[in-house]
């Protein structure tokens, strides 16, 4: 499958491998962008100056409140992952509106300023559980959400042959997926 139609088509199917290589491509090239972004705007943090670049990569700036760059980056690759998601709910018959409805609500996280969870932990700690519990509660639905995704789109097998989306991306069940070149 050609980049174009992997990343900005929804139509067809998309078998779990090639779902799992795009995804984590997307992934590292959205966190790339987010880090550079950060870094060009911000300037080097303390990770980057000591030669940390794996806690550069992966870290987040510290005390910044909502993620303003990753949440810029999380729209600009927005349509790509969408369009992976519901590729894979394609190959699996179905339409996949409830892994977009996941998956847009995950990106909501990025408005979540860094230290909310850990504050919401500690009023519950005090005995506060109305201050602490609904960030707990929207922490863990997105948690168990994003596995849900995550089992349906990346371990659970499409269906074989034709469905009404398209012949099957591995070519089982008779048909053959169209090669896209």
């Amino acid at each position: 499958m050609d980049f174009r139609h992997a990343l900005f088509s929804f139509d067809g199917r998309l078998r779990r491998r090639d779902w799992w290589l795009w995804s984590i491509a997307l992934f590292l090239a959205q966190i790339l962008t987010t880090r550079i972004a950060d870094t060009l705007l911000f300037g080097a943090d303390a990770d980057l100056q000591a030669g940390r670049y794996g806690a550069w990569f992966f870290g987040g700036a510290q005390d910044a409140g909502p993620q303003w760059t990753a949440l810029a980056f999380a729209f600009v690759f927005l349509w790509p992952a969408l369009a992976l998601i519901l590729k894979r709910a394609h190959d699996r018959d179905r339409r996949g509106w409830e892994l977009v409805a996941i998956h847009l609500a995950a990106t909501t996280g990025y408005l979540v300023p860094s230290d909310a969870y850990e504050a919401a932990g500690r009023a519950i700690d005090a005995g506060d559980w109305l201050a602490g519990a609904p960030m707990m509660a929207w922490g863990l639905i997105l948690i168990i959400a994003s596995l849900y995704q995550l089992v349906v789109l990346g371990f659970l097998d499409g269906t074989p042959g034709s469905n009404r989306f398209g012949p099957s991306p591995k070519g089982v069940g008779g048909d053959t997926a169209e090669v896209f070149s």
